[in-house]
């Protein structure tokens, strides 16, 4: 079981995500389309296993880790992903039913974007819609923990104002949260994580940058 959170290096980020399908499958790794031949986006499994290039501030609980048959989400991370075309139209899907061979991978969110951080930091939870693409829910808030994600403010703005308003996604094997440390973040077999989510955090202790946040050991 996970038991706190660890991020990744500040030099290890996200820069484009896109969902090969709308749910939260949990069926067939052919039913999440051609987004990581076409694009050459990761899987959620491929970002948490890989410590050499996400540099993780400790250890991944592998339990926690999701299958590639069990998310719809793919994310381009800077020293990662070996990027093949982002401009590239991939496959998006209703489960097995195909929505559209046009999708597009969507820059991330970050303040790299928009104004830069004085004393304030963001979260950003990324997780298949229900047409095609992706949602994603974003906080910004101010900061007085910002070289750390497990203290403070942090993780109740996290589970008040992310998780705590998502979705049931119960009927389609996606998380269901309530708002809880332990439901939302730990639980191996229903948090955010094992569902294949994809966590973002920044402040100006990782210079706007959209770092990956993961499930730790």
């Amino acid at each position: 079981m996970a038991s706190e959170l660890v991020v990744s290096a500040a030099s290890a980020y996200l820069t484009h995500i896109g969902a090969g399908n709308s749910f939260f499958t949990g069926n067939s790794e052919v039913n999440q389309g051609n987004i990581r031949a076409v694009v050459g986006a990761s899987s959620p499994s491929q970002i948490y296993e890989d410590n050499v290039a996400m540099q993780w501030n400790g250890p991944i609980a592998n339990s926690a880790i999701p299958l590639n048959t069990e998310t719809g989400q793919f994310a381009v991370i800077n020293t990662l992903t070996a990027v093949s075309d982002l401009g590239a139209d991939y496959v998006c899907r209703r489960n097995a039913t195909t929505i559209t061979t046009g999708g597009r991978i969507q820059q991330a969110i970050s303040t790299n974007n928009g104004q830069p951080l004085v004393n304030s930091a963001r979260w950003c939870l990324y997780y298949p819609s229900e047409d095609f693409n992706q949602e994603v829910l974003s906080h910004d808030y101010t900061t007085t923990d910002a070289g750390d994600p497990n203290q403070g403010n942090n993780i109740a703005e996290l589970l008040e104002n992310i998780t705590g308003r998502m979705k049931n996604f119960s009927g389609n094997n996606g998380p269901v949260c309530n708002g809880t440390l332990n439901n939302d973040l730990l639980d191996d077999n229903l948090s955010i994580f094992r569902k294949g989510c994809i966590l973002t955090w920044e402040t100006a202790a990782t210079a706007g940058d959209a770092i990956i946040v993961g499930p730790g050991a």
